[in-house]
């Protein structure tokens, strides 16, 4: 735990309490699954009658592609952790907080989703 202390605290600054390390190292495990996806990341979408470009039955996203979009994630290519924190409670932050979250799904989404999401989050606080 010492040494992913020292080697986050380089990064960003995190408070030392032992209870917020599950948190800080979120920011590190969330940041690798957005530029790696853990999952094919083909999400089908049937598209309704009236909806733009309802002629073709589905619509399909890629997520890596969806990771790697600039109006979701600035700087879509770098890995910037600290693009995961709270800071603050301003509108403007509330808006790229919400836009990080509608664009993040790296265990896919549903029924299909990948079944050990538990586990690639709890395996890193336990080493």
């Amino acid at each position: 735990m010492e040494k992913a202390l020292s080697e986050i605290t380089q990064y960003i600054s995190i408070p030392k309490r032992h209870h917020v390390w599950p948190a800080a190292l979120r920011l590190f495990v969330d940041e690798a699954h957005r530029i790696c996806p853990l999952t094919p990341g083909t999400l089908w979408r049937e598209l309704s009658a009236g909806d733009p470009g309802s002629t073709e039955p589905l619509l399909i996203d890629d997520l890596y592609t969806i990771h790697h979009n600039e109006e979701h994630f600035s700087e879509s290519f770098v890995y910037r952790p600290e693009r995961w924190l709270d800071e603050g409670e301003t509108a403007e932050t509330m808006t790229a907080r919400k836009k990080l979250r509608e664009g993040f799904s790296p265990f896919g989404l549903g029924s299909r989703s990948y079944a050990g999401k538990a586990v690639a989050y709890v395996k890193p606080v336990l080493l």
